[in-house]
């Protein structure tokens, strides 16, 4: 009898708030914004010009932050537009299934999305919100929002590489003109239609490329230089899918043939540390760190240099194009999108030392090359990646989905 209460009791406890909040969303026009980003990187720069866009488009939004987001600039940027913040009381994590959905391993799951989805609904009720957006790099995490009232925009800046349980399938099923998805590069967008198997509702998941906004204070390009060294840059976090590996042998061999060329690496990780150790003796090999100011970065640079081996978009890469720099990428999920091979940069097949050796001196020893082909890439970017082609895209979403 009590195993019976125990469900009984939050199963009638959801049923009401379902209840309650679906009436009550027709009434609100306030958003509930869920974000997942970190002290530095794309998700963060996302979630500013997110917040931005949405102050612009008249909403009313509350945002769910977790106590380590809550830092200085986050909170002024919410007080600048008037946003409301609350505190992110519970991480659910992954909630994953086994097919049996009633075998002892689903009992614990299918209790935890009750209790999400409960509290959820209590925020939407305590908030008077009508509709969700996510803004997140763990693509499955909030699936049960599809199973809440209102309208929902789940938007996912990583690839979908994994299937889901036939369960969640059915949640994401409620796609609707409610209830959209968006990503950040076609290469995503397909993966996402493949994996969680939307073929039928395909015309819910759109695609709108992520966006670099330049500072308007930034270095005239070559206005950091001090001395005639070329450099090669790299942003990003020092993780095992940036492919540091890869990155340290190509410096290495070019190093040995040019010694005017020093390689940077911009960026925190997991593996910095490991990385620093392993070349600590070579002073043209450097992993810098973190450091917010990546313009500067952008305009001391001669070549842009990212040998991925996942990359759903390429941010990094959207920045060095629109400070007119030659990129050499992998041509690794979304990188082909935003590369043009031979006219923007150049496409190298994932680990091949010799046709990237090849593309690197070409470029080093043909100032002309880099020019041109860092002409045509800023020429890219203004056309398909800057703010203003973003805002254009979202402005034209919203006016369907809301």
């Amino acid at each position: 009898m009590r195993k019976i209460i125990k469900w009984v009791i939050p199963l009638v406890n959801l049923i009401y708030l379902y209840v309650y909040t679906g009436i009550l969303v027709k009434k609100s026009k306030r958003v509930l914004l869920v974000p997942e980003f970190g002290k530095y990187g794309g998700t963060r720069t996302y979630f500013f010009s997110l917040l931005e866009f949405l102050k612009e488009q008249n909403y009313d939004v509350t945002v769910e932050l977790s106590e380590e987001q809550q830092d200085d600039e986050v909170l002024k940027q919410l007080s600048t537009y008037g946003f409301k913040y609350i505190n992110q009381e519970y991480d659910f994590g992954r909630i994953a299934f086994n097919e049996k959905l009633f075998s002892k391993f689903n009992i614990n799951p299918l209790k935890r999305t009750i209790h999400a989805t409960i509290h959820y609904l209590r925020v939407m009720k305590k908030n008077e919100v009508c509709a969700i957006i996510t803004s997140i790099g763990s693509p499955d995490k909030y699936l049960f929002f599809f199973l809440l009232p209102g309208s929902l925009l789940y938007i996912i800046h990583t690839v979908v590489d994994q299937e889901i349980e036939k369960i969640r399938r059915l949640w994401v099923r409620k796609l609707s003109l409610k209830k959209q998805i968006i990503t950040v590069s076609e290469y995503a967008r397909n993966k996402i239609i493949e994996n969680w198997h939307l073929l039928h509702k395909e015309r819910y998941v759109y695609k709108i490329y992520n966006h670099y906004q330049k500072k308007k204070n930034a270095y005239k390009i070559g206005g950091a230089k001090k001395n005639n060294d070329l450099i090669i840059l790299t942003i990003g976090s020092v993780e095992w899918y940036k492919n540091p590996s890869f990155w340290v042998q190509i410096a290495r061999e070019v190093i040995k043939t040019t010694s005017e060329v020093k390689f940077y690496w911009i960026g925190s990780g997991s593996e910095i540390e490991e990385w620093r150790e392993l070349t600590r003796d070579e002073d043209r090999i450097v992993f810098w760190g973190a450091d917010p100011d990546v313009e500067k970065w952008y305009n001391k640079a001669d070549v842009y240099f990212q040998p991925s081996k996942k990359e759903s978009f390429g941010i990094a890469v959207v920045g060095a194009m629109a400070h007119a720099l030659p990129c050499i990428v992998s041509d690794q999920e979304g990188l082909p999108e935003v590369i043009d091979n031979n006219k923007t940069g150049y496409l190298i097949t994932i680990d091949d030392r010799k046709d990237s050796l090849v593309k690197f001196f070409r470029l080093l020893n043909n100032k002309d090359l880099r020019l041109e082909l860092g002409k045509r890439s800023s020429s890219k970017y203004r056309e398909k990646f800057s703010k203003e082609v973003w805002e254009n895209s979202m402005k034209k979403f919203f006016t369907e989905w809301s």
